[in-house]
């Protein structure tokens, strides 16, 4: 079993990395979020979540245990599997995710492409006891990330399209996440024009 591996990202794709650790490369599944903080070629700790299916496995990994708890909890959820585990990770910080569970704000899992209003539901209900037992601080401050997800999509922006702006300006730009939030802002509206 492993905890955690500590590696260099040796390359970053869309939904996943590969992660170099003693000379073998590991694929990496994660979300879009974190994906967003790594840089190709520097040093990381992954905390890695081993998922063994019929035909083989799949490594998940995070950048810190609160995200690795909550996929933990989330894909315990009947009828949420790693997959889409992690594409909740990726819209949502796990501070939102437990604020949405302790208020029962099944709209904000809901509004996210691919769960449906019964596994919102779910979500809400079979978190509801144990969310709070996992020690995830609540009153954290938004990211950059955040707000210009926020920002992003106060102009009209679906999920998607927010996300793949992030991860474009990113690439452009590997200290957008460091930027203030105006001047990431107009990174990603210049990916946005150019992607239509």
């Amino acid at each position: 079993m492993f905890e955690y591996f500590l590696g260099k990202v040796a390359e970053i794709d869309e939904n996943k990395v590969v992660l170099e650790v003693n000379n073998i490369g590991y694929i990496v599944y994660m979300s879009l979020r974190e994906i967003s903080y790594l840089e190709k070629g520097k040093e990381y700790k992954i905390y890695i979540y081993r998922h063994l299916y019929e035909n083989g496995e799949d490594l998940y990994g995070f950048i810190d245990r609160d995200s690795k708890k909550l996929f933990s909890s989330l894909v315990n959820v009947n009828g949420i599997g790693p997959k889409l585990a992690i594409k909740i990770l990726s819209y949502l910080s796990p501070s939102d995710i437990v604020k949405a569970v302790i208020t029962n704000n099944v709209e904000v899992f809901s509004s996210i492409k691919g769960v449906s209003e019964k596994n919102a539901e779910r979500i809400v209900r079979e978190l509801k006891n144990s969310v709070g037992k996992l020690g995830i601080k609540v009153d954290r401050e938004d990211s950059i990330f955040d707000d210009l997800v926020k920002a992003l999509r106060g102009l009209g922006y679906n999920q998607n399209d927010i996300l793949f702006a992030i991860n474009s300006a990113k690439k452009q730009n590997p200290k957008l996440l460091s930027l203030n939030i105006s001047d990431a802002i107009h990174l990603c509206l210049n990916v946005l024009r150019n992607r239509y």
